[in-house]
């Protein structure tokens, strides 16, 4: 990916990249609640399910604010 855009004339990215999915973002919450609500659902288990649909999303700086953009969408068993 970083060769194609390269090639393309976009500058690489100079930071060290680890690939992650964001499950949840906790934009200023009071670490007490964080903890609380960890804490009470610390035993959650749900059962196996089958994904059909993922979006993969690009984050960026927009105005000291976080923007954030459909990149990618694989659907399965639809048009879409």
């Amino acid at each position: 990916m970083e060769a194609a855009c390269v090639g393309a004339g976009i500058e690489p990215e100079g930071r060290k990249y680890s690939a992650h999915i964001t499950l949840a973002r906790l934009n200023r919450a009071p670490s007490s609640k964080v903890s609380t609500f960890l804490a009470a659902n610390a035993m959650f288990k749900a059962p196996p399910f089958r994904v059909t649909d993922f979006i993969l999303f690009s984050s960026f700086r927009v105005s000291l604010r976080n923007a954030f953009l459909p990149w990618a969408a694989a659907c399965r068993g639809r048009n879409g």
